[in-house]
């Protein structure tokens, strides 16, 4: 099962553990995330066409895994150093969304996202900046991020 986007994303955020103050699954589809009172999702600012995320199953014996990789882009008058110099270090979730404007949310706390971050560019090329690779084994599918959370039983 592949969870592509052929209509592109436009948008990525990034919200550190230590920034969450809940993440809770609402079903098999869906997920509800707050960040600590003070935090916020950083946003990416990645280049218009650069992100691409791609989610394939795969079955094995323990049961079925996730293997996310995806990527991004961010040209050099836009990058947030805070949010670099955390990414490579410090656990964290990703929301990306689409054209329709659906925001899913992948990574948790016990099959976490990784990510490579190479600079790209000189004074002569036409971009300058930040390409980031993003990959892990998730134990869920990326979940479609809900606005609210559900009502208690």
């Amino acid at each position: 099962m592949s969870t592509e986007n052929m209509g592109g994303y436009i948008a990525a955020e990034i919200l550190f553990y230590d920034d969450v103050k809940v993440a809770t699954p609402l079903s098999d589809d869906t997920i509800y995330v707050q960040p600590k009172d003070g935090c916020s999702w950083y946003k990416a600012n990645a280049t218009p066409g650069s992100i691409n995320i791609s989610c394939e199953s795969e079955h094995t014996t323990s049961g079925t895994l996730y293997n996310f990789e995806g990527g991004l882009r961010i040209a050099l008058p836009h990058v947030n150093q805070r949010l670099l110099n955390r990414l490579e270090f410090e656990p964290f979730l990703l929301k990306y969304t689409d054209a329709h404007g659906v925001a899913k949310v992948a990574g948790t706390k016990s099959s976490m996202l990784t990510a490579t971050i190479v600079e790209e560019g000189d004074s002569a090329s036409s971009f300058r900046g930040y390409a980031i690779g993003l990959m892990g084994r998730l134990l869920c599918k990326p979940l479609t991020l809900s606005t609210a959370i559900a009502s208690p039983l």
